[in-house]
């Protein structure tokens, strides 16, 4: 029997082996969801990732035969021992193949890179920040993975139960919720309602001229910032460039100002130059804090309608609509998705389906077709399949001298 062999990773190429291994581990699994090469290289540099101002750890990899059969980081978060009086060393990304003493050289290597560091115990799986994915899945290896815990198979778990010393913390439960069309379930709003009134929660119903301004509520989020300091993630979502769009077609004004891609862009870095988000990123930046800005879809410039006839509770969006079998479209000039569950897309009827516009397309019904199309060409429309709606841009701004 060959033995398990070890290896610090320290070079580029071992640092691409080190990633590339769940992705052969996992090639043709329809449950597992995995992260983008480029994600996760910026996750483990150490010149990238800003876990690593509170964090060090270092990349193991496993051996057999000359073959990478398994992988694991080594991680210290000082900043949570401190807080928690818990000098302990975290394992995390672990992926192997089926055999016990490939972990066993995994976890032994982890316990050694703690032990010499004057930590006193090993938990995980963890990453760096509870914005890594942590976690080991125990049940449900049919369902697909999510982002927040990650997919690993089955013989896991059952691997970990024959490593002595070690033992469960605890159990995450994820939930799938399907929202019935008819509405929340009483039981929900019960526990909504229980959860508003111990925490003093409230909602704010608030109109959108009520969000600029110096009086305005965006004004009042950006002087209760400093507030937030303390919460390892804060999001806030402004809603400015879908209000463009969607303006677009309501007012002439504004579609005056913004007919083009070109006119469209100044509009939005006009408005981002005197808004309170370039305050709020340059505040930020004066105190050293790093900043995530994205967007949950793109838009694009419509200018060609297909006649298209469905019943009176088809969405509203221009993009995409979903239906029952009865909806006619020209097929051959759509995206259609017969069977949603081959997409992973909610399924309420046994006949329901969903269709996509391409291209620079947009849906307008044969009643008042020609109304529709007046009001809607050469508007600017999200939903449907194209690269741009469908490729999320992200940028991370890091302060100077960070």
């Amino acid at each position: 029997m060959s033995s398990v062999v070890i290896k610090k990773v320290e070079t580029r190429k071992e640092l691409d082996a080190f990633i590339q291994l769940h992705y052969d581990l996992y090639r043709g699994n329809p449950y597992d969801a995995p992260n983008l090469y480029s994600d996760e290289l910026n996750t483990f540099r150490k010149d990238k990732n800003s876990a690593f101002d509170f964090c060090e750890g270092d990349y193991f990899l496993a051996y057999k035969d000359g073959k990478v059969v398994g992988r694991v980081a080594a991680i210290i978060n000082h900043r949570y021992n401190k807080q928690w009086d818990r000098p302990a060393v975290r394992f995390g990304w672990l992926d192997l193949i089926d055999d016990i003493d490939v972990l066993r050289a995994l976890l032994t290597t982890v316990e050694d890179y703690g032990r010499e560091r004057g930590m006193k115990e090993i938990i995980g799986p963890l990453g760096f920040t509870d914005m890594d994915p942590e976690g080991m899945l125990t049940k449900g290896f049919e369902e697909l993975g999510t982002m927040a815990t990650g997919y690993n198979y089955a013989y896991y778990p059952e691997l970990m139960k024959q490593m002595e010393g070690y033992e469960k913390d605890n159990d995450y439960v994820e939930y799938k919720l399907f929202v019935p069309k008819e509405g929340m379930p009483e039981k929900f709003k019960k526990i909504a309602e229980m959860i508003m009134q111990r925490y003093n929660l409230h909602t704010v119903k608030i109109k959108r001229s009520q969000i600029p301004g110096p009086d305005g509520y965006g004004k009042k989020v950006f002087d209760g910032f400093h507030q937030l300091l303390n919460n390892p993630l804060n999001v806030i979502v402004f809603n400015f460039v879908d209000m463009l769009s969607h303006a677009g077609t309501d007012v002439n004004v504004v579609r005056e100002l913004a007919d083009d891609e070109k006119s469209y862009r100044s509009v939005t870095a006009s408005w981002f130059a005197n808004s309170v988000l370039f305050d709020m990123i340059k505040w930020l930046a004066e105190r050293k804090i790093p900043v995530m800005i994205t967007t949950d879809h793109g838009t694009i410039k419509v200018d060609r309608a297909l006649k298209m006839v469905g019943e009176r509770d088809l969405n509203t969006n221009l993009r995409y609509k979903v239906g029952r079998s009865s909806m006619d479209y020209p097929a051959k000039e759509v995206f259609e998705i017969k069977n949603p569950d081959d997409a992973f897309l909610p399924k309420e009827t046994m006949t329901q389906r969903f269709i996509f516009a391409t291209k620079s397309d947009f849906f307008a019904y044969q009643n008042n077709f020609n109304q529709y199309v007046n009001l809607y060409k050469n508007t600017f429309q999200h939903g449907g399949i194209s690269m741009e709606e469908m490729m999320i841009p992200f940028v991370i701004l890091s302060p100077k001298n960070s």
